[in-house]
Protein backbone atom coordinates (compact mmCIF):
# COMPACT_ATOMS: atom_id res chain seq x y z
CA UNK A 1 0.00 0.00 0.00
CA UNK A 2 2.71 2.12 0.75
CA UNK A 3 4.56 1.62 -2.60
CA UNK A 4 1.30 2.57 -4.67
CA UNK A 5 1.29 5.94 -2.07
CA UNK A 6 4.73 6.67 -2.74
CA UNK A 7 3.98 5.82 -6.64
CA UNK A 8 0.98 7.83 -7.16
CA UNK A 9 2.35 10.98 -5.53
CA UNK A 10 5.81 10.90 -7.66
CA UNK A 11 3.48 10.53 -10.71
CA UNK A 12 1.71 13.96 -9.55
CA UNK A 13 4.77 15.65 -8.47
CA UNK A 14 6.37 14.59 -12.41
CA UNK A 15 3.05 15.90 -13.78
CA UNK A 16 3.16 19.07 -11.86
CA UNK A 17 6.36 19.68 -13.05
CA UNK A 18 5.92 19.03 -16.52
CA UNK A 19 2.87 21.34 -16.45
CA UNK A 20 4.67 24.34 -15.18
CA UNK A 21 7.81 23.92 -18.11
CA UNK A 22 5.64 23.61 -20.37
CA UNK A 23 3.49 26.94 -19.74
CA UNK A 24 6.85 28.66 -18.76
CA UNK A 25 7.79 28.07 -22.76
CA UNK A 26 4.26 30.02 -24.15
CA UNK A 27 6.00 33.08 -22.87
CA UNK A 28 8.44 35.15 -24.65
CA UNK A 29 10.55 37.88 -22.77
CA UNK A 30 7.72 40.61 -22.23
CA UNK A 31 6.48 37.93 -19.99
CA UNK A 32 3.05 37.69 -22.88
CA UNK A 33 1.81 34.42 -24.02
CA UNK A 34 2.68 33.91 -27.08
CA UNK A 35 -0.83 34.21 -28.59
CA UNK A 36 -0.92 38.02 -26.82
CA UNK A 37 2.16 38.81 -28.05
CA UNK A 38 1.29 37.19 -32.23
CA UNK A 39 -1.92 39.75 -31.85
CA UNK A 40 -0.08 43.04 -30.61
CA UNK A 41 1.99 42.40 -33.88
CA UNK A 42 -1.08 41.59 -36.34
CA UNK A 43 -2.25 44.75 -34.66
CA UNK A 44 0.77 47.13 -35.17
CA UNK A 45 1.06 45.88 -38.85
CA UNK A 46 -2.70 46.46 -39.52
CA UNK A 47 -2.48 50.03 -37.73
CA UNK A 48 0.71 50.54 -39.88
CA UNK A 49 -1.28 49.04 -43.21
CA UNK A 50 -4.30 51.69 -42.36
CA UNK A 51 -2.05 54.55 -42.30
CA UNK A 52 -0.45 53.55 -46.02
CA UNK A 53 -3.95 52.61 -47.63
CA UNK A 54 -5.42 55.80 -45.80
CA UNK A 55 -2.65 57.73 -47.37
CA UNK A 56 -2.72 56.49 -50.83
CA UNK A 57 -6.47 56.67 -51.01
CA UNK A 58 -6.21 60.41 -50.30
CA UNK A 59 -3.43 60.91 -52.52
CA UNK A 60 -5.37 59.43 -55.45
CA UNK A 61 -8.82 60.86 -53.78
CA UNK A 62 -6.85 64.58 -54.22
CA UNK A 63 -5.22 64.19 -57.83
CA UNK A 64 -8.90 62.85 -58.94
CA UNK A 65 -10.76 66.48 -57.63
CA UNK A 66 -7.55 68.70 -59.18
CA UNK A 67 -8.20 67.45 -62.23
CA UNK A 68 -11.91 67.90 -62.31
CA UNK A 69 -11.81 71.08 -60.38
CA UNK A 70 -13.93 69.90 -57.55
CA UNK A 71 -13.50 72.14 -54.26
CA UNK A 72 -11.12 70.94 -50.91
CA UNK A 73 -12.88 67.94 -49.59
CA UNK A 74 -10.34 65.90 -47.19
CA UNK A 75 -13.11 63.74 -46.17
CA UNK A 76 -13.45 60.00 -47.45
CA UNK A 77 -16.12 59.57 -49.88
CA UNK A 78 -17.23 57.50 -52.58
CA UNK A 79 -15.15 54.52 -53.05
CA UNK A 80 -13.41 55.60 -49.76
CA UNK A 81 -16.20 56.18 -47.55
CA UNK A 82 -16.00 52.82 -45.69
CA UNK A 83 -12.55 53.78 -44.40
CA UNK A 84 -11.63 49.68 -44.53
CA UNK A 85 -9.71 49.47 -47.37
CA UNK A 86 -6.93 46.88 -47.22
CA UNK A 87 -8.51 45.83 -43.32
CA UNK A 88 -7.98 41.95 -42.78
CA UNK A 89 -9.87 40.54 -39.29
CA UNK A 90 -6.48 39.44 -37.84
CA UNK A 91 -5.34 43.62 -37.72
CA UNK A 92 -8.04 43.55 -34.94
CA UNK A 93 -10.77 46.13 -34.29
CA UNK A 94 -12.65 47.83 -37.15
CA UNK A 95 -13.08 50.79 -35.84
CA UNK A 96 -9.57 51.14 -34.40
CA UNK A 97 -8.36 50.62 -38.43
CA UNK A 98 -10.75 53.22 -39.65
CA UNK A 99 -9.74 55.89 -37.55
CA UNK A 100 -6.01 55.64 -38.76
CA UNK A 101 -6.99 54.94 -42.09
CA UNK A 102 -9.45 58.16 -41.76
CA UNK A 103 -6.21 60.35 -40.23
CA UNK A 104 -4.08 59.10 -42.79
CA UNK A 105 -6.73 59.72 -46.13
CA UNK A 106 -6.75 63.39 -44.81
CA UNK A 107 -3.03 64.02 -44.76
CA UNK A 108 -2.62 62.30 -48.23
CA UNK A 109 -5.55 64.48 -49.73
CA UNK A 110 -4.04 67.83 -48.21
CA UNK A 111 -0.55 67.27 -49.09
CA UNK A 112 -1.71 65.82 -52.63
CA UNK A 113 -4.11 68.48 -52.83
CA UNK A 114 -2.07 71.71 -52.19
CA UNK A 115 0.49 71.15 -54.30
CA UNK A 116 3.01 68.68 -53.38
CA UNK A 117 1.32 65.85 -55.21
CA UNK A 118 1.06 63.63 -52.08
CA UNK A 119 5.12 63.01 -51.95
CA UNK A 120 7.04 62.59 -49.02
CA UNK A 121 4.23 60.36 -47.33
CA UNK A 122 4.11 61.86 -44.27
CA UNK A 123 1.16 59.07 -43.03
CA UNK A 124 0.79 59.90 -39.35
CA UNK A 125 1.08 64.11 -39.97
CA UNK A 126 3.20 64.81 -37.70
CA UNK A 127 5.65 66.41 -40.39
CA UNK A 128 8.35 63.70 -40.49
Amino acid sequence: MKNVLRATALGLVILGMTSVTVSAQDYDRDDQPYYQRHDRDDFQRGMQAARQYGYNDGVQAARGDNWAGKPFNPYPRGRYADADHGFRRDFGSLHEYREHYTEAYRNGYQNAFRGNRGYGYDYDGDGR
